[in-house]
């Protein structure tokens, strides 16, 4: 760039300024028509037009490397470099290639058409296909043959960027389903694939190859059926509801239990017998099963009866009852103890007692023995259905109480239980069993007592003011006072340790 500076002088002299501005140049082409292309490198790296034309401006002796990019597209020439710009450049065009990529896989069949992929490729003799897709392809795949079916059925693709291998679908030859149902189970369908039987339901359900052809027959021993059979040709569509009626051969099974009311668990809808006794039930034929007398309180013999594949009709089918007894046991706590309610029940040496009544029975159990309480005082039954064991009691012994005062302390109370001793104050208590009997002598060394004794016969209450009196016993000391001159009277005679006193007489005679 050449700059031209003009100086002008006057006489005066003024400061002259003056701008430089820097030329520019444009940059500009096509690439290809393509619309979005960046133009990596260029100032603003500008993007080409609806018309895939680019303009841009630089400096004087701009330099640098100019790249067209725009995803999916490879450009010719890859690049353009730049070493000094210092003119326009209106030709510098690139040509844009879309890029495409290939995608393959196999079918697992030949001649199966892969619909939805450009000009709807068919696979070779191998089952193989392949396909050329333009970057970005957008698309579903669905391989198509007659009689076949595909896993999986189809493949979407959105955007396709890269090469796409083992694309592949599994080739299932097309079946169809023929289902219905014939109301009963185990029935045989003779003539469909691998003869299927009926499930627990009464139905069947068989895939059958394409165009399938054949005639299918129910078949069940003890059965008939309508229709008879049914013929397919050709199929080529689901045949649903595909029903037979079946016909079962019913045979009679009938006795007697010889009470009423007896249920016959096991035959069809459990019958229970008449007021004579008597039962009857209808069975299938071929009916297998175990058939067992029942009614509370009751065994049977035979205790069951078992059948297997009834094809006639079975009479007499008989059971004799027998009442069950169950027992109620348990320990009364003693000996000798009647258990009330129950028949003649007495608990032995070591209490224990046993009695046998009939199934359901109810009542209550009282144990009784005199001089005896027990708990808990009784027990109840309602409708006995199982044995009763550890029916246990608690005995007691019936006690009262003899008390009183024997009006001293230290009395021994013998004839009582433990001959108690009376306490400070004189009092005293035992304890004797019901009906107790015997003598009690109060004793204590020096002392008697007021009654002597207290004779007891078969004590039933508490005796609680059982008193005595002890009076001790007294000896007598006496003698004469006398002097030279002869007897002294009135001297005072005194003993010691509360022995009392007195004085003599005219005698000089004196007595304690």
């Amino acid at each position: 760039m050449v700059l031209c500076v003009i100086l002008l002088f006057t006489p005066v002299t003024h400061s002259q300024g003056f701008r430089a501005v820097k030329q520019k140049f444009v940059i500009s082409g096509s690439v290809g028509g393509l619309a979005g292309v960046t133009m990596q490198g260029l100032p603003g790296a500008p993007s080409t037009d609806e018309n895939g034309v680019y303009s841009v401006e630089v400096e004087y002796g701009w330099k640098g490397t100019v790249t067209p990019v725009k995803k999916g597209y490879t450009f010719e020439p890859k690049q353009r470099d730049y070493a000094k710009v210092t003119s326009n450049l209106s030709t510098e065009d690139y040509k844009a290639t879309l890029k495409t990529f290939s995608i393959s896989g196999t079918a697992g069949q030949p001649g199966v058409q892969m619909v939805g992929l450009p000009g709807d490729p068919v696979t070779d003799q191998a089952g193989v296909y392949t396909a050329t897709l333009p970057y970005g392809w957008v698309g579903t795949v669905v391989p198509t043959k007659e009689g076949y079916r595909f896993e999986p059925p189809s493949k979407s693709y959105t955007t396709v960027e890269a090469e796409l291998k083992n694309e592949n679908f599994v080739a299932r030859e097309k079946t169809y389903v023929i289902s219905g149902s014939v109301g009963v189970e185990g029935v045989t369908m003779k003539g469909l694939p691998g003869d299927p039987k009926t499930t627990s339901d009464g139905v069947y359900r068989v895939e059958v190859p394409h165009k399938w052809t054949g005639t299918v027959t129910p078949e069940k021993e003890g059965h008939e059926f309508t229709p008879e059979s049914r013929s397919y040709t050709d199929v080529t569509e689901v045949q649903t509801n595909q029903n037979y009626q079946a016909k079962v051969f019913t045979f009679q099974i009938s006795g007697s239990a010889n009470m009423a009311g007896v249920q016959l668990v096991g035959l069809p809808g459990d019958p229970i017998t008449n007021t004579d006794g008597y039962y009857t039930a209808t069975v299938e034929y071929g009916w297998a099963g175990k058939v067992t007398p029942t009614k509370p309180g009751y065994t049977f013999d035979p205790q069951s009866k078992n059948y297997t594949k009834v094809t006639s009709d079975y009479e007499n089918e008989n059971y004799n009852p027998s009442l069950i007894r169950l027992t109620i046991a348990g320990n009364a706590g003693t000996a000798g103890v009647t258990l009330v309610g129950l028949d003649n029940v007495v608990s032995d040496t070591t209490g224990a007692f046993t009695a046998t009544v009939d199934y359901g029975w109810s009542g209550s159990i009282t144990p009784q023995k005199e001089g005896y309480t027990f708990d808990p005082p009784n027990v109840s039954f309602s409708s006995v259905t199982s044995n009763q064991l550890n029916q246990n009691f608690k005995a007691e012994a019936i006690t009262f109480t003899i008390s009183g005062n024997a009006s001293l302390p230290g009395v021994v109370l013998r004839g009582l239980p433990g001959q108690p001793v009376s306490s400070a104050d004189g009092s005293y208590s035992a304890t004797v069993n019901y009906k107790w009997s015997g003598t009690v002598t109060p004793y204590k060394d020096g002392y008697t007592f007021t009654p002597a004794k207290r004779d007891y016969s078969e004590v039933t209450s508490n005796l609680p003011t059982e008193d005595y009196t002890g009076l001790v016993i007294q000896h007598t000391i006496s003698g004469k006072v006398t002097s030279q001159v002869g007897p002294v009277a009135d001297v005072l005679v005194l003993a010691d340790n509360s022995g009392g006193q007195t004085t003599t007489d005219a005698t000089g005679a004196y007595q304690l």
